[in-house]
C-alpha cells in the first residue's frame, strides 16, 4: 500500500484499531488473567495451607499435653502413698513427694488434692521467683473445684478450664490403691497454663501467634461465623493485609466447646506473591508502554497532524465572537475530511439555534414564572372545578395570549361539562362525538395525546385521570396567535393542567371525607349525636372542667312511644323521633350537645351549669317541649312525655360512663314514680375513712 493510500485513502477507524486497540486489549487480557486465576489464587491457597498445618501443629500439641497430663495424674492418682494420705494416715506424704523441684520436673503450674466431697484439701503452686512451693490462687482454686465437679462421674480425664484471665490444661485422677481398688477417696489434679510449655514453644518455632477465649467472649465478627466454625470445627479470614487468622473449638472438660483457639500469621507468603505479580505488572506497564509510544509516533505522523489543523481552524472560529460565513478548510477524504465538513454544518446550525435558544429562554421564563404564580395560588389546595378554571383565565388571557382554551371533563360514556367559558366555534356534535370515543378507549393516566377534528383545526392535548371515580381528561384546545409550532406553550399547559387535576381530586377527596365523618358521627334518622360522637364528646368536657366549673348530663327516654310505634307504624314512629329532635335542639343552647343513644333513648351534654336549681329549670324546659301535642300530617294529634335523669359533674365524679350509668339509674327512678318526671343521680357512696 502505497504512503498516500495509508495517509487518505484508510479510515481513521481501521488506523486506531489496527495501531492501538487490538494490542491493547490482548496484552490487557492476557495479563489480568494471569493475575487472577493463576498468581494471586495461587499464593492464597499457600497462605491458607500454611496456617491450617501450622494450627493443626499446635492442636496436636494441646492433646499430646493434655494426655501427658492424664497419663501422669493416674501415676499419682493410684498410689498406696497418696491413698493413704487421703484417708488421713499417712501425714508425712506431702514432704516425702511434693517440692518445688519436683513441680519443676513435671512442669506443672498447679498439684492440688481434693477430697471426695470436691472439698481442696492441699495445693501447690513453683514460685520461680523464690524457689519455693506457693499457695494456689483463688482463681486457680475456683477453677480445680469446678473441674473435680465436671468429671467427678469419669474415672480420670484430662481438658482445658478458664481461670481468671489465663486457660489451664487440667489432668484429673480419682485416688485409689496401687491396684486401682477403692473407693476412691479424692481427686488428684495436676495443671500446666496453655500460654506456656510446648504450646508457647511451638507457636515460637513457627513464627506464629496463638491465644485463647472463652467461647462467650470470642471475638468473631458474626453469628454466621461462629455457626460455620460449629460445622466446619476449623475456619480462617484476613485480620487486615498484615496478618491471617485461624479458629478452632477446644472442648471443655464436660466434652462441649468452652474455648476458642486463634492463631495469627503474618501474610508473607501473600506479600511475596503480591511482590512478584508487582514485578509483573511493571514489566507489563513497561512494555505497555513502549507500545503506546510506538502507536503515538504512527498516529502523529498519520492523523494528529491533520486533527490539530481542525482544532486551529476551530480555536480560530472560537476566537471570532461572530460565527457568520466561518468554515473549517481540511482536505482529503477520510473521517477528519467529513468531521470538518459536519462541522461547519454544525456551526451554521449553531448560529440558527442561538437564536431560537435566545427566544425560548425569554418565552420559557416567562411561563415558568406564569407557572409558579398558578401552583402558589391558595385556590389550588382543593378547590372546585369553577374557582381553579378561574385562577387560569386570568394569567393564559392576558400573559400568554392563546387563542383559546378549554378544560373539560368527560365520562366514558361520553357525557361531558365544560370547566372552563366555553366556546360557541367547540361546542359542535361532531367534535363532542369524537371527543367522546377517544376517551372511551383511553385509559386514566397516560401521557397527553392530541385530539384533532376537520372542522376545527386546533391542536388539542387530553389529559387522563381519575374524579371521583369517573374516568375522564383535560382537553387544552389551543392556538397561537402567530400560527406557529409552540411547543412551550403544550408543556405550560400540561402542567398546569396536572396541577388542576391534583386539586380537583382533593378537592373531591375532601368532600367525601367531610361526608363520611359526618356518617360516623351523627344518627342517621335524627341528625344528632350518636352514642360514640356523644360519649367522645363527654370525654373531651371532662377534660377541660375547672375549678367550680360544672356540667350535666341529661337521660331522657320518651313516654308513650312503643304504644305510637305499634299503632301507627314505623313511619310515624320515626317521625316522631325526629320531631322529639327538633324539640330537644330548640330547648337547649347552641352550646350544648344533643344525641341519641338509640331506639327512644336521648341525651343531652349542658357543658356549663351553675347549679342543681339551673340544671332542674333546664329539664323542665325539656319536660314542656316534649309534652305538647304534635301534629304529623292528618293524623289526630299525639301526646307523648318523658323521664329525665340528670348527673352533674364533678359532684357525681368525672367518669364518662359512670356519669351515663348515674344519669340512667335516675331517669328509671323518675319513670317508675308517678309524682314526678325528673330525677338527680344520688351521690356514688364514699370510701370509709
Amino acid at each position: 500500500m502505497s504512503r498516500q493510500a495509508w495517509g487518505l485513502e484508510m479510515t481513521l477507524n481501521s488506523k486506531i484499531g489496527l495501531s492501538l486497540v487490538l494490542p491493547m486489549l490482548v496484552g490487557l487480557a492476557l495479563i489480568g488473567w494471569q493475575i487472577q486465576h493463576q498468581l494471586l489464587d495461587r499464593f492464597q491457597r499457600l497462605e491458607a495451607a500454611e496456617l491450617q498445618q501450622q494450627h493443626e501443629r499446635l492442636e496436636q500439641a494441646i492433646e499430646a499435653d493434655l494426655d501427658a497430663l492424664k497419663r501422669l495424674t493416674r501415676d499419682w492418682g493410684e498410689f498406696d502413698d497418696t491413698y493413704a494420705y487421703m484417708r488421713g494416715d499417712n501425714p508425712d506424704y506431702i514432704d516425702a513427694n511434693i517440692d518445688f523441684d519436683g513441680l519443676l520436673n513435671l512442669q506443672l503450674d498447679a498439684l492440688a488434692l481434693v477430697d471426695a466431697e470436691h472439698r481442696l484439701r492441699e495445693g501447690f503452686r513453683p514460685d520461680h521467683q523464690n524457689e519455693v512451693m506457693a499457695s494456689l490462687s483463688p482463681e486457680v482454686e475456683a477453677a480445680i473445684s469446678r473441674a473435680t465437679v465436671l468429671l467427678a462421674e469419669a474415672s480420670n480425664g484430662a481438658g482445658v478450664i478458664v481461670a481468671g484471665d489465663r486457660v489451664l490444661a487440667l489432668g484429673l485422677s480419682e485416688v485409689l490403691t496401687t491396684e486401682g481398688e477403692g473407693p476412691a477417696n479424692g481427686y488428684v489434679v495436676m495443671a500446666r497454663y496453655l500460654d506456656g510449655g510446648a504450646v508457647e514453644r511451638l507457636a515460637s518455632r513457627i513464627r506464629s501467634e496463638v491465644d485463647f477465649e472463652p467461647l462467650e467472649a470470642a471475638r468473631l465478627s458474626s453469628a454466621e461465623e461462629m455457626q460455620a466454625l460449629n460445622t466446619l470445627h476449623y475456619l480462617q479470614r484476613p485480620l487486615g493485609e498484615d496478618k491471617i487468622a485461624s479458629f478452632s473449638l477446644l472442648r471443655g472438660l464436660d466434652g462441649e466447646p468452652a474455648l476458642l483457639m486463634r492463631v495469627l500469621m503474618r501474610r508473607d507468603i501473600l506479600r511475596q506473591g503480591e511482590d512478584a505479580i508487582g514485578t509483573l505488572l511493571v514489566g507489563a506497564a513497561l512494555g505497555y508502554l513502549s507500545l503506546v509510544l510506538a502507536v503515538f509516533v504512527a498516529l502523529r505522523w498519520i492523523a494528529v497532524r491533520r486533527i490539530q489543523r481542525v482544532g486551529s481552524e476551530l480555536q480560530r472560529i472560537a476566537d471570532d465572537a461572530d460565527l457568520e460565513r466561518k468554515q473549517v478548510s481540511v482536505h482529503g477524504r477520510d473521517e477528519i475530511a467529513q468531521l470538518a465538513v459536519s462541522i461547519n454544518q454544525l456551526l451554521q446550525r449553531l448560529v440558527e439555534a442561538f437564536r431560537e435558544r435566545h427566544r425560548l429562554s425569554e418565552r420559557q421564563r416567562k411561563l415558568n414564572a406564569l407557572l409558579v404564580q398558578i401552583a402558589t395560588d391558595e385556590s389550588l389546595a382543593g378547590g372546585d372545578a369553577q374557582t381553579l378554571c378561574g385562577v387560569l383565565q386570568g394569567p393564559l388571557n392576558t400573559e400568554i395570549g392563546l387563542d383559546h382554551w378549554s378544560l373539560w371533563l368527560c365520562d366514558a360514556e361520553g357525557h361531558y361539562q365544560c370547566l372552563s367559558e366555553s366556546d360557541q366555534r367547540f361546542e359542535d356534535s361532531a367534535h363532542h362525538a369524537m371527543l367522546a370515543a377517544r376517551l372511551a378507549d383511553r385509559p386514566a393516566g397516560v401521557d397527553p395525546y392530541p385530539l384533532t377534528t376537520t372542522e376545527q383545526p386546533l391542536e388539542q392535548l387530553a389529559f387522563g385521570f381519575q374524579v371521583d371515580g369517573r374516568q375522564g381528561a383535560l382537553v387544552a384546545a389551543c392556538r397561537h396567535q402567530t400560527g406557529a409550532e409552540h411547543p412551550e406553550d403544550i408543556a405550560f399547559l400540561s402542567a398546569a393542567t396536572q396541577l388542576i387535576e391534583r386539586s380537583l381530586n382533593n378537592h373531591y377527596q375532601h368532600q367525601r371525607e367531610q361526608r363520611l365523618r359526618r356518617e360516623s358521627e351523627l344518627d342517621p334518622l335524627t341528625q344528632l349525636a350518636n352514642r360514640s360522637k356523644f360519649e367522645l364528646e363527654l370525654s373531651t368536657a371532662l377534660r377541660r372542667l375547672e375549678g367550680a366549673s360544672c356540667l350535666a348530663v341529661l337521660f331522657i327516654d320518651l313516654d308513650r312511644f312503643k304504644p305510637i310505634n305499634d299503632e301507627y307504624g314505623h313511619a310515624v314512629g320515626d317521625a316522631v323521633l325526629r320531631e322529639v329532635s327538633v324539640r330537644l335542639r330548640a330547648a337547649t343552647r347552641e352550646a350544648d350537645l344533643v344525641g341519641r343513644l338509640g331506639g327512644d333513648e336521648f341525651v343531652i351534654l349542658l357543658r356549663s351549669v351553675r347549679d342543681q336549681q339551673a340544671l332542674q329549670r333546664v329539664a323542665e324546659k325539656v319536660l314542656q317541649a316534649l309534652c305538647r301535642p304534635m301534629e304529623l300530617g292528618e293524623l289526630p294529634a299525639l301526646s307523648i312525655g318523658a323521664s329525665i335523669g340528670a348527673a352533674l359533674a364533678p359532684l357525681h365524679g368525672r367518669d364518662p360512663k359512670g356519669l351515663l350509668d348515674l344519669a340512667d339509674q335516675a331517669m328509671y327512678r323518675a319513670k317508675r314514680s308517678e309524682s314526678m318526671h325528673f330525677a338527680l343521680a344520688d351521690l356514688p357512696p364514699r370510701d370509709p375513712p
